[in-house]
């Protein structure tokens, strides 16, 4: 077994993990349990390694080399009426659910639905909006 990455997050380990097992790349994580049982052993032990076969490790390094390439763009939240990226978080709502608590003592359920500030259209996250690039 060899050494393709060595990583901080366990999470961010078992999911490269998942990713290479579904490219076919059997993938292990040697000092997984150890970590678990106690995260200040992390340094100690190096890190979270991600090991695959010998013959395996170019495809698995650039496997890796992608995910993190992948995960360096971060979402973009775009208008869902005019496709323009200029949005921003509507905190309108929450302002006065905040000032209705404090004043009134009545609680306010809200949601901090986003604002294009070109066309000023308003939505709610869950109707789409977000693509990946």
């Amino acid at each position: 077994m060899r050494t393709i990455a060595t990583l901080a997050d366990l999470n961010e380990a078992h999911l490269l993990r998942s990713i290479l097992e579904s490219e076919g790349i059997p993938a292990f994580l040697p000092d997984e349990h150890t970590i678990q049982v106690d995260w200040a052993l992390m340094n100690a032990v190096g890190g979270i390694r991600i090991q695959v076969p010998e013959g395996l490790s170019e495809e698995g390094r650039e496997i890796v080399a992608r995910f993190r390439r992948d995960q360096s763009q971060p979402l973009k939240m775009v208008c869902p009426k005019c496709g323009h990226a200029n949005v921003r978080r509507d905190r309108r709502e929450r302002n006065f659910a905040i000032a209705l608590l404090v004043v009134l003592g009545i609680p306010y359920p809200w949601k901090t639905p986003y604002r294009c500030l070109d066309c000023t259209h308003t939505w709610n996250a869950k109707e789409s909006g977000s693509n990946e690039n």
